[in-house]
């Protein structure tokens, strides 16, 4: 609810411009693509169990970030590029901490399989997540050390464990 997005405007949620997406919502409030509800195309996505237990951080981030939906942009993103923007993250999130103090646990809504997580977690921050695609947790839970990833609604985020952000990317 709220979106204003329309196969003649254009997709605010991928390039704030007119672009070849057609996104339309239903009278639920569900957005549309080629007649599928997003919930719908989200939950029949995961991450490749293969790749995933490659052993090879890479490799492993490359496969939760297909499963995200960068298999979807064309052309192909470097690593590098993905590594640059976390460590931009994570330097703004330690930014509104006192002064010499790193960002130490971060909670992601919308985590998807985790790709962000596991950057997260690789560089010793503690992480939990929510999403409402069980095969995208379910890729996550596999991958990630955490215990707290849920597959739910955000509107039903669980608040009892606190964190030092919460973030959705």
């Amino acid at each position: 609810p709220g979106r204003t997005d329309t196969p003649e405007s254009g997709c605010a949620a991928c390039c704030g411009r007119s672009c070849k997406r057609k996104i339309l919502e239903s009278g639920e409030g569900m957005y549309r693509m080629n007649g599928q509800n997003w919930k719908t195309i989200w939950s029949g996505r995961s991450a490749n169990p293969d790749m995933i237990q490659s052993g090879d951080p890479e490799k492993i981030f490359l496969e939760l970030a297909r499963s995200d939906g960068y298999d979807v942009v064309q052309g192909q993103i470097p690593y590098e590029s993905f590594l640059e923007r976390h460590n931009e993250i994570k330097n703004k999130l330690s930014a509104r901490l006192a002064e010499g103090q790193t960002i130490q646990s971060v909670f992601e809504v919308g985590c998807g399989s985790g790709a962000n997580l596991f950057l997260m977690e690789q560089d010793g921050i503690a992480c939990g997540g929510i999403d409402y695609s069980s095969g995208l947790i379910e890729s996550a839970k596999r991958v990630l050390r955490s215990e707290d990833l849920h597959c739910m609604e955000a509107a039903k985020l669980p608040v009892e464990k606190r964190y030092d952000a919460s973030v959705s990317i």
